[in-house]
């Protein structure tokens, strides 16, 4: 017990921090007891406070809760942060606690794929990736012990600016590694990897680090979550004008035919579409256009340029995990008190269900949401200043905005594969109407 799981992520952790570590490893515990039931066993908080004593740590000073909380996170997969505990002879001591990829509910390192739409197959071709990916993530996660995690007092939109750069100082290590030891293409997937990511998994902005590895001058900020949670619409919405395509077409060819897609989103970027100073609709973030070179790059590189056979049975994210990426531990007084304090800021620790995606729960959602009789949209062209898409009078994302979360309304066109109901050809999804007659996004 409490060998973190592979050397591999072992001696990548160690590497990465100045601090003594304690590791947990998710293969100690009942993942399947856990994943049938959403409980810790109860074996488990016995193991968990053994494997930490075994390491040299008092393991009094966590409560049930506290173990119940850290088994479910080890489950989930891997992390690493710093925190103050007691050793065996009662001194307090700073040690970085890493929780291994092997044995989580995703198995190996394929919660990085999966968020990234990526079958092990294909990634599994890259040079490397087989001997090095427990590495790169203890790499990762080790530097997060070394790193300031306290968050207290940040709104939520400030933990995501914070945690965004944290996030990056921990890919930009990894990547480092990976260049000094000749392992470049490794490298460049690693990068491609968290751009992909960007697009398929929308929420996880924290992850959004692609445009920001080789950038260590450029500090996270607001533009750069906001152009994360925006880059997919305006792909869409820019293709959909482009091509004289409804918005459920452009969608369609999103899910269905994806490398036409984004041969059409090459053809904007080479005409400076999603420029701030040509397209109004990006709202003056030129981080919009950095996030969709480098999803289509990573596309190029890592799907189409590595034509392979999917793997049966390839990674799904439908499993219930502990919410947040980080996690801080219960401190409340009482029988069960605890001693120790985790520096991690996410305060989030309770479970998260999988997401219901039945397109009976969505459509309701979203029939709530959205009023029907709505216009077309109506692209203006000026040389002042360029390309300008409004839908009754209001910008794109204003529009959406208006009338429902635009999100949703994308995830249910995604789900059904068509339009039902409010019959959204008729109302959002016409296609666009170009002054002058001309259809040109620039």
């Amino acid at each position: 017990m409490g060998t973190g799981g592979s050397s591999g992520f072992r001696e990548g952790v160690r590497a990465a921090t100045s601090l003594p570590v304690v590791f947990l490893n998710p293969a100690d515990f009942h993942r399947e007891h856990y994943l049938k039931t959403h409980e810790v066993h109860p074996d488990d908080l016995v193991k968990a406070r053994e494997v930490i004593r075994q390491q040299g740590v008092d393991p009094s000073g966590f409560s049930d809760r506290q173990l119940a909380i850290l088994v479910r996170r080890s489950l989930a997969g891997p992390f690493g942060h710093a925190m103050t505990v007691d050793n065996l002879e009662g001194k307090s001591i700073r040690i970085c606690l890493a929780n291994g990829p092997e044995g989580s509910i995703h198995g190996h390192s394929d919660v990085l794929l999966a968020r990234a739409g990526i079958d092990l197959a294909r990634v599994s071709a890259i040079p490397g990736w087989e001997q090095y990916r427990e590495r790169i993530i203890g790499i990762h996660e080790g530097t997060h012990c070394d790193q300031d995690m306290d968050t207290k007092g940040m709104t939520d939109e400030q933990k995501d600016i914070f945690l965004l750069g944290r996030e990056a100082e921990g890919d930009r290590a990894a990547v480092q590694w990976l260049r000094q030891n000749n392992l470049n293409e490794l490298a460049q997937a690693l990068i491609d990897i968290r751009a992909l990511t960007t697009v398929e998994d929308r929420d996880d902005v924290r992850h959004a680090t692609s445009i920001l590895i080789d950038h260590p001058d450029v500090h996270s900020s607001q533009a750069h979550i906001d152009a994360a949670r925006d880059i997919k619409f305006q792909m869409v919405i820019a293709v959909a004008a482009d091509r004289k395509l409804t918005m459920e077409q452009a969608i369609d060819m999103f899910i269905h035919r994806r490398d036409e897609f984004v041969g059409h989103v090459d053809r904007l970027l080479a005409r400076g579409a999603f420029n701030p100073s040509r397209n109004t609709e990006v709202n003056n973030n030129p981080y919009i256009e950095e996030y969709i070179r480098a999803y289509a790059g990573a596309y190029h590189r890592q799907i189409m340029d590595r034509r392979l056979t999917p793997t049966p049975g390839a990674p799904a994210l439908h499993h219930a995990v502990p919410g947040g990426s980080h996690g801080s531990l219960d401190t409340a007084e009482g029988d069960d008190a605890a001693r120790y304090a985790f520096s991690e800021p996410d305060e989030e620790d309770d479970l998260t269900e999988p997401a219901d995606t039945t397109e009976d729960a969505i459509a309701v959602a979203v029939d709530d949401q959205i009023p029907g009789g709505r216009g077309a949209p109506v692209i203006h062209l000026s040389d002042e200043s360029g390309a300008l898409l409004t839908i009754d009078g209001l910008s794109a994302p204003d529009y959406w905005r208006q009338i429902a979360d635009r999100d949703l309304a994308l995830q249910r066109l995604e789900v059904t594969g068509g339009v039902t109901g409010a019959q959204m050809v008729e109302n959002q999804a016409v296609s666009p109407v170009l002054a002058g007659g001309n259809s040109k996004w620039t």
